[in-house]
């Protein structure tokens, strides 16, 4: 069996997120799936939050939740559109 290469897994992370948001989980629930499936790394240091997933790290200063997951999913989702159009994160 193929390793998954790393936009599959940023493909298969970004999906996580929107079933656990159509299932109404909370950001804190999401973020903590992350880490447990996806070796993603959350940390908070004073005002600054970080979420690094998949390949994508994204930050926040004004919320270590729900702020910081949307950042994520922005980046991740620019991420998979560069992909798709030949652009930067191409394998």
């Amino acid at each position: 069996m193929n390793k998954p290469t790393a936009i599959e897994r940023l493909r298969a992370a970004v999906e996580f997120v929107q079933s656990e948001r159509q299932a109404k989980r909370s950001a804190d629930t999401i973020i903590a799936g992350l880490v447990e499936r996806y070796g993603a790394r959350h940390r908070s240091t004073g005002q600054e939050h970080q979420l690094r997933a998949a390949g994508v790290a994204s930050s926040c200063t004004w919320s270590r939740d729900e702020g910081l997951l949307t950042n994520w999913e922005r980046t991740a989702g620019l991420r998979l559109i560069g992909h798709a159009q030949g652009g930067f994160g191409r394998e």
